[in-house]
């Protein structure tokens, strides 16, 4: 029962530090709304009239403008924290960060945090997955392996980080009652996954969609 209380408590002080782009949507600098489309939009595994026709999710670097790809774990993040965005869910949200943050962040904490420590945040993102709504929000493609879009310099950012601190720094960090340390953590691997990019997302009208379904329907 202990761990879920700590749980419960991280995520709620994620939900208020996270800087507000990541609630409201804004991260996504620009958001392109068609109203035309192809058979190659159509998504066959639509589950409501709105999903019917594919969302796209590209990423540019912010300073030379060149693309970067994003992996199917990466899009799926995003995806997920657009529906929690839709719905006013800020502490989902949270909950997506903090599941992310656990998954990608493993391989580091793995080589300097204690078996007991590790064994700890295991049952953690065991138990917040648990109570994840996937009907509702989605969840992460099975073969992925990275939910957010960390690149080689981040993570040898956190990792040196992370090596820096002596033990007592390290259990404060990791493994302490006050989730505070820990959250702004979360919170900085957030910044350094989304900071530097410019993120686009096209969709299409809910006409364009309904117009889709349509055509579905007749066999076109």
């Amino acid at each position: 029962m202990q761990h879920n209380d700590w749980t419960f408590r991280i995520i709620c002080e994620i939900g208020e530090l996270l800087p507000q782009k990541y609630i409201d949507g804004s991260y996504i600098e620009n958001r392109i709304t068609k109203e035309e489309f192809t058979s190659e939009d159509i998504n066959p595994d639509f589950n409501n009239v709105a999903d019917v026709l594919k969302t796209y999710i590209s990423c540019e670097w912010k300073i030379s403008g060149k693309k970067r790809f994003l992996s199917a774990g990466e899009c799926c993040t995003i995806s997920m924290l657009e529906k929690c965005r839709v719905f006013g869910e800020r502490y989902q949200i949270a909950r997506i960060v903090f599941m992310a943050y656990l998954h990608d962040l493993d391989p580091f904490l793995s080589k300097y945090l204690s078996v007991k420590v590790m064994g700890k945040f295991h049952r953690r993102q065991t138990n917040t997955i648990k109570k994840w709504d996937k009907e509702i929000y989605g969840f992460w493609h099975a073969k992925s392996n990275k939910y957010l879009p960390l690149d080689e310099e981040d993570l040898k950012e956190i990792g040196s980080g992370i090596k820096d601190m002596d033990s007592d720094e390290l259990i404060q960090l990791f493994d302490s009652d006050d989730v505070t340390l820990l959250a702004k953590h979360v919170c900085y691997v957030m910044e350094l996954a989304f900071c530097n990019k410019t993120f686009i997302m096209t969709h299409f009208t809910f006409e364009a969609c309904e117009k889709a379904l349509e055509g579905m329907r007749q066999g076109l």
